[in-house]
């Protein structure tokens, strides 16, 4: 994930800090090193938690909405 990220940032011209990530697992540790904003699921590993500028609601509590609605302010 870490690296298809910093490739389309590449190609897109996006910085990090413009980019953000949502995880929920600590497979999504190295995620989290290439974006700028990093957010963890509610139901998130405690590790990837603390790894996070936010959290977000669990999946099932529309979690992934409220990350894009908080992203772009909406």
């Amino acid at each position: 994930k870490k690296h298809a990220v910093e490739e389309l940032l590449k190609i897109l011209q996006v910085s990090k800090a413009e980019a953000a990530a949502v995880g929920d697992s600590n497979n999504d540790l190295p995620l989290f090193e290439a974006v700028g904003y990093k957010i963890a699921m509610g139901n998130a590993t405690d590790e990837l938690k603390a790894a996070a500028d936010w959290i977000a609601p669990t999946q099932s509590d529309d979690g992934v909405a409220e990350a894009i609605k908080k992203i772009t302010g909406s």
